[in-house]
């Protein structure tokens, strides 16, 4: 019996806050995975497992690359091996991840297998240097480790794992530009900024939008990083945050350029992202794509409990119809919502209250609204996106059980092809911001809770809303490849290393 083991998106490296002797946070730092003692005591606990073959999974997101730290600002890619080999060992040789890599060479030492997948947070994993520099790191030789760095999915048996990347279009990597990179890298060429647009590799729109937009408001709202559900939630808290939403919105329209991107890699089947640069397509045909995309996002703005009606007949407007130019609906959205953050939402009695009081409300209604359709922590529930892709790798592969990471939310979902395979989301080692269920109360309530969450959010101490999941999968294979066992549990130390998934662990700082 073949004992397989995944993690995944651990994202270590970045700096770590700064605290006072009493635990008083000084410093807000860009470190989201906390979870670095757990991380060594799991991985212990895989190395005195006894049987015909044990094998750990890192299904990408082990290093992020893309978190800000001391002496290395966050970019798109690190174009030089050398710096990309620094950035490696300085979270390598951190007391606090070091003790992870010893734990992951004496398990490879005990006769174990190690595969190392990457995501989307650390394709510089795949640069030839890099890929070497880790290895030696985990003083691994070729005979019991892999590293798999191509795009390509691993498959063992009747089991098939991928970090997930690939069906989320914001994040799809061009791995022919990678390759064709990679292949002049390991020949000591260099590469001018006019031959990376013309050949090599250019980042995903995911990484663009976080280095260009996401950092600058983590500097500010380090709960960014952290947030589930990051997309539904994250609009109305920093409107309640933000005296006016004129700055965001700035940034957002400066940001819609990457929004085009994110369209290079749409879905042309539920497991193939299509191929073609955005910058071929027909202009009519783009500009009615990027319509598709604003009127997503004019979704999740919070809407005012009090004349909902006009309130709507004025979003209506922000969106148009199709027909109307990418461009002038971009001027529309920020003339109506960039004059006046208050002309936006003062309708009814909510207009006679102080501004602060509104915005609480405002945030409260919104919050109300996600409440009753938010399954983001629900097991049984996964995006259709990924339920789908899952689906079809199952049918044409023939497995039994389909393992993604990307999402930071453990799954378990039956895929429905009669009872024979499963779908698994290993979630995250990192933390996460889970907004308290106290919020979705009366207003008159729950205000008090309310405003000590949006303070802590403003202040960036937010660790009373903290939860550590440390999910990972545990799938057994039979000899003849078919999967026996498909679970996830969540690791809280080595006394309880088998928890149902989301029992949080506080364990480290």
């Amino acid at each position: 019996m073949k004992q397989v083991f995944v993690i995944s998106d651990l994202h270590l490296g970045g700096r770590p806050d700064k605290r006072d002797a009493e635990g008083r946070l000084v410093e807000s730092g860009s470190q989201i995975c906390h979870s670095y003692d757990r991380l060594r005591e799991f991985v212990a606990w895989l190395t005195t497992k006894v049987g015909d073959e044990v094998e750990l999974v890192i299904n990408g997101d082990f290093i992020d690359f893309l978190a800000e730290d001391d002496g290395f600002a966050a970019e798109e890619w690190t174009n030089d091996d050398e710096a990309a080999v620094a950035k490696l060992d300085r979270v390598v040789e951190a007391r606090r991840a070091k003790v992870v890599f010893d734990a992951l060479a004496d398990f490879l030492h005990a006769g174990h297998r190690l595969t190392v997948l990457i995501g989307n947070h650390d394709l510089e994993l795949s640069i030839p240097a890099v890929r070497a520099r880790l290895q030696w790191h985990l003083r691994a030789d070729a005979t019991r480790y892999a590293h798999l760095f191509d795009g390509e999915a691993y498959s063992t048996g009747r089991l098939l794992i991928e970090h997930g990347n690939r069906y989320d279009a914001w994040n799809v990597v061009d791995h022919t530009r990678l390759r064709r990179e990679r292949s002049a890298r390991s020949r000591g060429e260099t590469i001018s900024e006019e031959e990376r647009t013309q050949m090599f590799f250019l980042a995903p729109a995911g990484t663009k939008l976080v280095i260009h937009y996401m950092n600058p408001l983590k500097a500010r709202y380090r709960f960014i990083d952290l947030l589930k559900p990051e997309g539904a939630a994250m609009i109305p808290i920093l409107l309640a945050l933000e005296p006016t939403i004129e700055p965001s919105l700035r940034s957002l329209v400066r940001g819609m350029n990457i929004i085009k991107s994110k369209w290079q890699h749409r879905m042309v089947a539920p497991d193939h992202p299509q191929e073609d640069d955005y910058g071929g397509q027909d202009e009519d045909k783009l500009d009615s794509i990027l319509s598709e995309e604003l009127g997503a996002l004019s979704t999740e703005f919070p809407r005012a409990s009090a004349a909902s009606a006009a309130y709507e007949e004025e979003m209506g407007g922000f969106v148009g119809a199709p027909a109307v130019p990418f461009p002038q609906q971009v001027g529309g959205w920020a003339r109506q919502f960039g004059e006046s953050a208050r002309t936006a939402w003062d309708y009814g009695q909510i207009r006679a209250l102080p501004d602060g009081e509104r915005r609480l409300r405002r945030l409260h209604a919104a919050l109300l609204r996600l409440a009753g359709k938010d399954r983001s922590f629900d097991t049984t529930f996964e995006e259709p996106c990924y339920v789908e892709a899952a689906k079809s790798t199952a049918l044409n592969g023939n497995f039994d059980a389909v393992v993604y990471g990307h999402t930071h939310l453990p799954k378990c979902v039956d895929l429905k092809l009669g009872g024979r395979s499963v779908y698994l989301n290993t979630g995250t080692w990192a933390d996460v911001l889970r907004l308290p269920p106290a919020l979705a109360g009366n207003f008159e309530d729950c205000q008090e809770e309310l405003r000590r969450f949006v303070g802590a959010l403003e202040s960036n101490d937010y660790a009373d809303y903290v939860q550590r999941y440390l999910t990972y999968a545990e799938i057994h294979l039979r000899a003849d490849g078919r999967v026996d066992k498909a679970e996830i549990h969540s690791f809280c130390g080595t006394g309880r290393p088998q928890e149902p998934p989301l029992t949080s662990s506080k364990a480290g700082p």
